[in-house]
């Protein structure tokens, strides 16, 4: 959704938002566009791949299901609903992501301004 947001919305849209917080790192984010689109996209969207993955092959496993045709059933319907949600979830949010890629852009930049790190960078140079 972030990567969406910020490959979609220019700097010149951007710019009537010039006085909220959150708009300099948002105009970083902009000015960054290929690298946070491909590491919200590839990198964080693998990890979230990976994790309901294994959490339905964890639920499957906690199930006990000692009948091999059951155990085999359990896991396809498991599988088809973590793949149909994230699925669908991907194109419900693509979409709010490009019509509200102001909003998704400067709240991000007000969460990423907000992080233990740049905490840290400003009490270091305050």
């Amino acid at each position: 959704m972030i990567g969406v947001a910020v490959t979609t919305l220019t700097t010149e849209r951007l710019e009537k938002d010039s006085g909220k917080r959150g708009y300099q790192t948002a105009k970083k984010l902009c000015n960054n566009r290929e690298k946070v689109s491909s590491f919200c996209g590839d990198v964080v969207g693998d990890i979230c791949g990976i994790l309901s993955g294994a959490g339905g092959v964890s639920l499957v496993l906690s199930m006990h299901i000692q009948e091999a045709s059951l155990y085999f059933l359990a896991t396809c319907l498991i599988s088809s609903l973590i793949a149909g949600l994230t699925i669908f979830g991907k194109a419900i949010l693509k979409g709010y992501a490009v019509e509200n890629c102001e909003k998704v852009v400067l709240f991000t930049g007000k969460i990423v301004e907000f992080s233990p790190k740049e905490f840290f960078s400003r009490k270091r140079k305050g």
